[in-house]
């Protein structure tokens, strides 16, 4: 099971393979096999920030996560620097990239997607000591498997399966 702090919403490992899937299957109707995305996540809530990831990188898109109270020079220079980009979550005035809204997945069971490669998987931003926030590729490509933690990030931590992490800083 997965909490959001803020809201202190859970979900189900099963929920959230279904929802990423639903979530997956919309970002491939927009074309981000022909022409990919950044997949910029904005928001505080820990189970949609889960479901979102995991969407974007079962589509093959890499995901770059943005506070939401970050600040408008900041988020324009950092966005700047990507190509299209896809936003999930919160909608902030100084990102004028493509967002897509929430949409609740249909009932019942989804055939599960064909493995996609997200190269890279995920990219963060530096602190900016020197200037605008830098973005740093931190896993290079990553494989989606049903059941394999981040591509294989979960092996080069021990992970076992149905194993329980606590988490205790911000995803």
């Amino acid at each position: 099971t997965i909490r959001g702090i803020d809201q202190y919403d859970e979900m189900s490992w099963t929920e959230l393979d279904r929802q990423s899937e639903h979530l997956g299957r919309r970002l491939l109707a927009l074309g981000v096999e022909e022409r990919p995305a950044t997949v910029v996540l904005i928001t505080r809530d820990a189970v949609r920030h889960a479901v979102y990831a995991y969407g974007a990188w079962k589509a093959g898109q890499t995901v770059l996560c943005l506070s939401p109270g970050l600040g408008s020079a900041e988020g324009h220079a950092i966005l700047s620097r990507l190509g299209r980009t896809i936003t999930l979550g919160a909608r902030v005035e100084w990102d004028t990239g493509e967002w897509l809204a929430d949409e609740p997945a249909p009932t019942g069971d989804l055939p599960p997607l064909e493995d996609s490669v997200a190269a890279p998987m995920l990219l963060i931003t530096t602190g900016g000591s020197t200037g605008i926030p830098k973005l740093v590729d931190v896993i290079g490509p990553g494989l989606f498997v049903p059941g394999d933690f981040l591509g294989g990030l979960g092996t080069a931590l021990k992970r076992r399966p149905r194993a329980k992490a606590f988490i205790i800083t911000p995803l």
